[in-house]
Order: structure tokens, then C-alpha cells, then sequence
């Protein structure tokens, strides 16, 4: 038989599941004493209780072993207190069914949400969810993931994703899913947390077909910028209904850090068309950026003869800004046709 220390040791080293604990001080109290079996005891480690009945099984072998009256007295009050429980969710229940699943009782049903948030009750969203509540619009198309992503309430936004038919990518009558009221409401926290949600579409537009990455770059936020394309599944060549990428937005708001991260982007495609035709490069030259227009050409990827709709090159876009800078510059370095025309 191993010694109190060889056993000390050994469970150390090991966690337990409950089956197991119970198993094994149920042969360890029958060969060590009280003393030795409580000491033995607090070197004894389980890993998780899968549900409730496995931990109120260990505290009572425990209570039988060491017979400890109060133990079982604590079990017996958590019994009938998990009963009351599931009465309390049954009431949740009548009380929920009694609402319409529809924008007239969208207030009565977020106000039910926020109390039961209050009460820390998981139970009483999941309700909501498998009756089809959890995604009732108000009137204006916001769900009560918009309404929590809207108060910054990360609590209440973490019990909602919890459930299992949360819609997350659900849009409001601008087309504004969860996603871009965090970015709206430069709130960092619930933006990172959605973001980790595996079934989020990161790529999803408003009314105006803009990304979360388009409405970053326009607040020219680089950190936030650099933390949404980290994200997986990102497409960092997405338009909106212009036509316009981020490439193009970070060249138009003329920022040289985010233009520069978006250019070391990977996928990025220096060659995206908006709806008129034009390319970072056209934007470059509508806005008489010399900088840019050198920086953008020093990656060899780049269509320097690229047309707009109207067949402008960007030798034209400077001509008609009379950037004579520019010009000098493309015809020193470049060998473009000067006499080319557009439409």
C-alpha cells in the first residue's frame, strides 16, 4: 500500500473528473484514517462539473466520508434551491410567450432581456431564443444585439451571442449590422469581442455597401485599422457601392500610415476599379500627390497605364489639376504616351 506522501504526490500531478474522485476516496477512506484521508484530500484536484448533479454527488461522498452533517444540509439547500429554479423558468416562460414576436412589443421584450441580465439568468435568454424572441426588430430594424452593441453593454452583447439562434450579422433599415455601431460608437471592446465570434460576417456593408474597414479608414483610426485586418476572413479588397476599396479610401483622405499599412496588406490588389474606372493610382493624381504617386509606383504590381471609364490615365488627372510636377515626373521616369487620349 503507497504512503500518504506517495499519494500526495501522485495527485499533485492529476486532475480528476468527479467519477473518478469519487471512486477513488471512496477506497482511500477505507484503508487511511480520517486525518490521513483529509490531507490526502487537499492535494486532490477536478478538472470541471459537466453539469450540476456531478458536483452535488462529490460534496455528498464527501459529507458520507468524513460525515459531515453540514455538507449535506449545503447539498439538500442546493437541491431545492435548483428546483425553485427550473419553477422560476417556467414562470420566465409564461411570462415571455405572453409578448408578440414583432417591433409592437420590442421594448417589453428587451426590458425582459435587461432584467434577467440583472439576475445573471442565462436561462431566461435561452428561452427567448428557442422561442424566437432573441431577434424581434424594433421599428427601426435594430435587434436587441444592435440596441446592446448601440449602449456599449458588453455583459448584456456576451449573454446574447451565447444564445444558439442569435442572428449576428442582422441588419437595421440602414443595413447596419452590430459590427459597425461598435465602430460607430468607437468601442473597442465590444468590436473585439464580436470580431472573436467564428460566425460573424466581418465583411458585411450598410445601405452604402461600406465594410467596418471602410468606416475605420474614413475615422482614420491605424490601430483599430490594423486590428480589424488581423481578423480572419477579412477582405481587404471589398467595395462599396462606388466601387470604392480601402487602398482607395486610404489614398483620398491623403493619411500616409494607413495608406502604408494597407499597401502591406497581402492580399492587397493595387489594380481595384472603382465604378469609374479609376485606381488608387487616379485618386493619387486627382488629388495632386506626388508622394503618393511615387510611393504607390514602387510596387511593381501596379498598373502604371491603367484607364478610368472615360479612358483617363493618371498623366491626364494631373494635366487637368495642372500639376506640372507630377507631370514632369511621370515623363522623366515613366515611358507613357504623352499624346494618349481620352474619350
Amino acid at each position: 500500500m503507497r504512503t500518504v506522501s506517495e499519494l500526495t504526490k501522485i495527485l499533485d500531478l492529476c486532475v480528476l473528473s468527479p467519477n473518478q474522485f469519487n471512486t477513488l476516496f471512496q477506497i482511500i477512506s477505507n484503508k487511511y484514517t480520517s486525518s490521513e484521508t483529509l490531507f490526502i484530500l487537499q492535494h486532490s484536484q477536478i478538472g470541471a462539473f459537466e453539469n450540476f448533479k456531478l458536483a452535488i454527488d462529490v460534496l455528498e461522498n464527501i459529507s458520507r466520508i468524513f460525515k459531515i452533517k453540514i455538507i449535506q444540509d449545503i447539498c439538500n439547500c442546493f437541491k431545492r434551491e435548483n428546483t425553485c429554479d427550473k419553477t422560476q423558468i417556467k414562470n420566465y416562460q409564461t411570462r415571455i410567450l405572453k409578448f408578440n414576436k414583432n417591433s409592437a412589443d420590442f421594448e417589453k421584450i428587451y426590458a425582459f432581456l435587461r432584467l434577467a441580465l440583472e439576475d445573471n439568468d442565462q436561462n431566461a435568454f435561452n428561452l427567448a431564443s428557442e422561442h424566437g424572441y432573441i431577434n424581434v426588430k424594433d421599428k427601426n430594424g435594430k435587434t436587441c444585439l444592435h440596441h446592446a452593441t448601440c449602449e456599449s453593454n458588453l455583459k448584456l452583447l456576451k449573454y446574447l451571442c451565447s444564445t444558439t439562434n442569435i442572428d449576428l450579422d442582422a441588419k437595421d433599415s440602414l443595413q447596419n449590422t452590430a459590427l459597425h455601431y461598435a465602430i460607430q460608437n468607437h468601442d473597442n471592446n465590444c468590436l473585439q469581442y464580436l470580431c472573436s465570434l467564428p460566425n460573424i460576417d466581418v465583411n458585411a456593408k450598410d445601405k452604402l455597401g461600406e465594410t467596418i474597414l471602410h468606416h475605420s479608414i474614413r475615422n482614420r483610426n491605424l490601430n483599430r485599422i490594423k486590428y480589424i485586418c488581423s481578423v480572419k476572413n477579412l477582405n481587404i479588397n471589398a467595395k462599396n457601392n462606388a466601387g470604392k476599396t480601402a487602398l482607395h479610401y486610404a489614398v483620398i483622405i491623403n493619411d500616409t500610415n494607413i495608406l502604408h499599412f494597407i499597401c502591406s496588406h497581402p492580399n492587397i490588389n493595387f489594380n481595384e476599379k472603382a465604378n469609374s474606372g479609376m485606381t488608387a493610382l487616379h485618386y493619387a493624381a486627382k488629388r495632386r500627390d506626388l508622394n503618393n504617386i511615387k510611393y504607390l509606383l514602387s510596387f511593381p504590381n501596379i498598373d502604371i497605364n491603367a484607364n478610368d471609364n472615360d479612358n483617363n490615365s493618371i498623366l491626364h488627372y494631373a494635366a487637368l489639376n495642372s500639376n506640372v510636377e507630377v507631370i514632369k515626373y511621370l515623363n522623366s521616369t515613366y515611358n507613357l504616351d504623352i499624346n494618349a487620349k481620352n474619350n
